[in-house]
């Protein structure tokens, strides 16, 4: 038992570990795009784009079986640090 509950528990670092370095790249290109619509003069907040972005999510989540307010609480978690992100770049 106790062999397995390791097992399971290094496979969530592990998992764990890749969630974090993705939001690493993800980031970073968000600090590009705020570079370019900072040189565009374009706002930050693009309202329609999130909304297309939030229901993709919530359509691939629904398919997967995950919680539609967990992955809304998730990527409003992702959206509103892009924001800050972007509001830092010049």
């Amino acid at each position: 038992m106790k062999n397995n509950l390791l097992t399971y528990r290094n496979k969530i670092d592990t998992i764990d570990d890749k969630l974090i370095k993705i939001l690493s790249e993800r980031f970073k290109i968000v600090k590009t795009i705020g570079k370019l619509k900072n040189v565009n003069n374009l706002s930050i907040q693009d309202n329609i784009r999130w909304k297309e972005i939030l229901n993709s999510k919530l359509s691939k989540a629904d398919s997967l079986k995950l919680s539609k307010h967990f992955i809304t609480k998730l990527f409003s978690l992702i959206q509103n640090h892009s924001i800050e992100i972007q509001k830092k770049v010049k």
